[in-house]
């Protein structure tokens, strides 16, 4: 191993994780997914307990997956929901942007806010395992997420297969 000088080097921090609940968060990356037509937009927390969150993980480990994800479709059968999220981050970005100003340059929408709701949802680990996460369930104005203006959604729990019972023996049905 080569040689470290350990007594100058931070121990990891666990982190506290943001559960389900209103944010404040502003935009800081987007992606445009041309072929599959959807914008991967992500989102920091801004504001409270939690302010960059997403940027304080990817310092620590390096990985991005600290930061809220959400997928916005331009599909043509999806434009009014496009054009829903637009007029969200109008609401939520009085004088800095507007829907019918939007030029298709989704690179434009970075540091942008907006008001979201989290929810916990169950997911499938690799191994087989249950895991929770947070996803964003609803966007809304940073000034409803202040007046507690939201609700929080209840727990998206996995779907799982009921577990097989056997079938009930009918005693009359035995040989012996």
């Amino acid at each position: 191993m080569k040689q470290i000088n350990w007594k100058d080097i931070d121990e990891a921090q666990e982190f506290a994780r943001p559960g389900a609940g209103g944010y404040v968060c502003h935009i800081v990356d987007v992606e445009d997914v041309p072929d599959k037509e959807y914008l991967l937009v992500y989102l920091d927390i801004a504001e409270g307990e939690f302010k960059d969150y997403g940027k304080k993980y990817e310092e620590s480990t390096g990985q991005s997956w600290g930061y809220q994800r959400m997928y916005r479709s331009y599909k043509e059968k999806a434009l009014n929901f496009f054009a829903a999220f637009l007029g969200d981050l109008e609401r939520s970005n009085p004088g800095k942007f507007t829907k019918a100003g939007f030029d298709g340059d989704e690179q434009k929408l970075i540091g942008l806010s907006l008001g979201v709701v989290l929810g916990q949802e169950e997911y499938e680990k690799q191994d087989g395992s249950i895991g929770v996460r947070t996803a964003v369930k609803q966007l809304t104005t940073p000034q409803k997420i202040h007046d507690g203006d939201f609700k929080i959604p209840a727990m998206k729990k996995l779907d799982r297969p009921a577990t097989q019972q056997p079938e009930a023996i009918n005693d009359a049905d035995l040989p012996f």
